[in-house]
C-alpha cells in the first residue's frame, strides 16, 4: 500500500460488508491510517 493521507489515530470504525472487495479496502485503508476497525460481515471468512 502506499502512503497514507488521512489520520484516523485514535478513532474508531465500524464497518459492514467488509470480508471482501470494497469493504475489506475500506478496513486495510483505514487501519492503515491508524484506526481501530471493527468488521462486520455474513461471510465470516
Amino acid at each position: 500500500m502506499g502512503r497514507t493521507r488521512f489520520d484516523f489515530t485514535g478513532q474508531v470504525v465500524v464497518l459492514t460488508g467488509a470480508a471482501r472487495g470494497i469493504g475489506k479496502g475500506a478496513a486495510e485503508a483505514f487501519a492503515a491510517a491508524g484506526a481501530r476497525v471493527y468488521l462486520v460481515d455474513v461471510d465470516d471468512k
